[in-house]
């Protein structure tokens, strides 16, 4: 699979996408002919799993953010087998319109995950989903992600 990034995003090229034009977005300023690129095997998320081998059901915990494909992914692992090897998800939803997040939510709902609110992503681009098993730690998720997303500074001021 072919990838695009762009050379101004040094030391650490965080943003990488198969779309040049998410790149772009990134980049207003500069134009097709300045992105790099590279090519890379990929393998089907099932097929992933599949390495794991024998863990036992819910002792995985899964992040995604496939810049333009974490829709398609999300919702083809939530409706494989190899979901039962799966506790938690964090999903980026940075570029997921209002639709297409409410159809995640309804495909994740119906395969036992509870989207419990802000994941993992520093910059709040992404959502946590725990199965419905892990019910006992719902609770704590949600005052996690309630915490992040509130002001600390006004919370802790006296």
């Amino acid at each position: 699979m072919l990838f695009y990034y762009h050379p101004k995003d040094e030391p650490h090229f965080q943003g990488c996408s198969i779309y040049p034009q998410h790149i772009l977005d990134h980049h207003p300023t500069s134009d097709l002919s300045e992105l790099l690129s590279f090519s890379a095997p990929c393998t089907h998320i099932e097929q992933a799993l599949l390495r794991l081998g024998d863990v036992p059901n819910r002792s995985v915990f899964l992040a995604i953010d496939a810049e333009g494909l974490v829709y398609q992914l999300a919702a083809t692992f939530l409706r494989s087998e190899q979901v039962e090897k799966v506790a938690g998800l964090s999903i980026e939803i940075n570029n997921m319109d209002g639709k297409t997040y409410s159809e995640l939510n309804r495909i994740a709902y119906s395969h036992g995950f509870i989207n419990v609110g802000l994941g993992l992503d520093l910059n709040y681009w992404d959502r946590l989903y725990l199965h419905r098993s892990l019910s006992r730690l719902i609770g704590l998720a949600k005052l996690q992600s309630l915490i992040l997303a509130s002001d600390l500074s006004r919370l802790f001021k006296g």
